[in-house]
């Protein structure tokens, strides 16, 4: 039998040293020489899924089944790694773990050489731990971090860095951008009349309408109350822009229903375009902006590409 050929962990032997390693929360694994497992501690148990009964003998990455989170690939034998270094590593972030049942799990690992009192090498230990949901609430942290919470759309942090990286490209290959500055029309009527639950799913719906009518390499953000910025780091015609923001008026305008109640709203927009109408991100939105305005001062529901001479208002 394989088990009967195992070579013994010494410190193993001693009863204190296991209830020790069962005490900890961090998952222990040991191995021989040849990668074969001959233990686990409680935590090890749990985390893989496999009992110490039926890991025991069984090479370690048929317990150990690890990957790159990113790429899917395996990853190096963690026993090889440690033996050909004799030195402890470190497995890198990301490291995924696929236990017995085929459910996976994020952990942070590391490794070490198992040395005896004459120092001679007669396994390695993997010390590992679940960082599953350290890791979603992180990715959930960082989310927040950067989309408006009413609509899930990209916050102005985020389309500030993308109108930025929109204009170094824009800049190095001698093309044009546009950005489209978007108000909704009377709302604060339809907000303070039927009340902000109201209004606030009108903007989700509007939202929703707003990333139907561009491009996947397109933003739309919300800058705040009923004000979005949909920046078109592709489009490089003026007609092609008219025909976006034509879209885009028609699918604002057409009806909502929400509770039960019918509503109907139009867009103004105003349009500012890289080189001509800015060279930074504060000087293209807010041109964008000035012209909006421009396009309420002639009756709503239109678009209005930026001209200089319009003023602020």
């Amino acid at each position: 039998m394989l088990t009967d050929q195992l070579e013994i962990n010494p410190y193993l032997e001693d009863g204190r040293a296991q209830i020790t390693l069962n005490s900890i929360g961090d998952a222990v694994i040991c191995t021989d020489m040849s990668g074969h497992i001959n233990y686990l501690n409680d935590a090890a148990q749990k985390i893989t899924g496999w009992s110490k009964v039926d890991a025991q003998g069984k090479l370690l990455h048929s317990v150990f089944n690890i990957m790159n989170g990113s790429s899917r690939e395996p990853k190096t034998n963690t026993v090889e790694l440690v033996l050909k270094n004799n030195r402890p590593i470190d497995l890198p972030i990301n490291t995924i773990l696929i236990r017995k049942d085929g459910t996976e799990l994020h952990i942070e690992d590391s490794a070490s050489p198992i040395h005896n009192d004459m120092d001679k090498r007669y396994g390695v230990v993997i010390v590992f731990r679940d960082v599953s949901a350290t890791r979603d609430m992180t990715t959930k942290l960082i989310y927040q971090a950067q989309h408006d919470t009413l609509t899930n759309l990209p916050n102005r942090a985020v389309l500030n860095d993308r109108i930025a990286h929109a204009i170094t490209l824009s800049s190095r290959n001698n093309n044009q951008f546009y950005l489209l500055f978007i108000d909704l029309d009377n709302f604060k009527k339809i907000n303070d009349s039927l009340g902000h639950a109201v209004g606030d799913q009108l903007l989700q719906e509007v939202a929703c309408r707003l990333v139907s009518c561009i491009r996947q390499s397109d933003t739309v953000s919300r800058q705040g109350g009923d004000e979005f910025v949909v920046l078109l780091s592709e489009c490089h015609q003026k007609e092609e822009v008219s025909s976006i923001t034509d879209k885009i008026l028609s699918a604002v305008l057409m009806p909502y229903m929400l509770n039960e109640t019918s509503l109907t709203i139009s867009a103004s927009i105003g349009i500012s375009s890289y080189p001509q109408d800015g060279a930074d991100v504060a000087s293209l939105i807010n041109h964008a902006d000035v012209a909006m305005y421009q396009a309420k001062k002639k009756g709503r529901n239109n678009g209005q590409f930026y001209e200089v001479g319009f003023q602020n208002p």
